[in-house]
């Protein structure tokens, strides 16, 4: 009868370790997984940095969007007006570059990103602001990629859509198409 009990009290500190083992590998899975997450998150702590609708209404310049941007459509208009509609992986954002020849005597520009939600609503636009002989090459601030968007020039104001949709204001100027 002895025996029987000498077997039991092994089997039984077998089974602490197996549990205090099964807790310790619970433990590490579970911050294993967390550690993947935190991983995978956009880094938008970075000054630098930032995300989809944390980038809305951001300039571009001076952060890390710049550094993977991928030129979706890039337009020439004579040899004077070069508009870009430029995209950002890194910041999952859009914007419009654009620039002119300052010796082609052209008086302002206007570039912008012109956006709608991408199940429809009304559209809205972020601008370079004038861009001439003084400033011949801006960059208009970033747009989320939950927009359709399309980049655009005119000569005739910060507001001005030259390609709507509903054609009703016409006018000087030009758009890639939508993205």
């Amino acid at each position: 009868m002895d025996e029987p009990e000498v077997a039991k009290k092994p089997r039984a500190r077998r089974g602490r370790s197996r549990w205090r083992a099964g807790i310790s590998l619970l433990c590490t899975t579970l911050l294993a997984v967390s550690g993947l997450f935190a991983a995978s998150a956009p880094a938008s702590a970075d000054p630098g940095t930032c995300w989809q609708y944390e980038c809305d209404g951001t300039s571009p310049v001076g952060t890390n969007c710049v550094s993977d941007a991928l030129v979706l459509e890039e337009v020439v208009f004579s040899t004077s007006i070069n508009m870009k509609l430029l995209y950002s992986a890194l910041c999952s954002s859009y914007w419009t570059k654009l620039q002119i020849d300052p010796s082609a005597g052209l008086g302002p520009r206007y570039g912008g990103v012109i956006y709608v939600p991408q199940l429809g609503g009304t559209e809205k636009m972020r601008n370079t602001g004038p861009v001439d002989s003084a400033n011949i090459g801006l960059a208009s601030p970033m747009v989320s990629s939950m927009y359709s968007v399309k980049a655009c020039y005119t000569n005739v104001s910060n507001d001005f859509d030259p390609s709507p949709e509903d054609n009703r204001q016409g006018g000087s100027g030009q758009c890639t198409r939508w993205h």
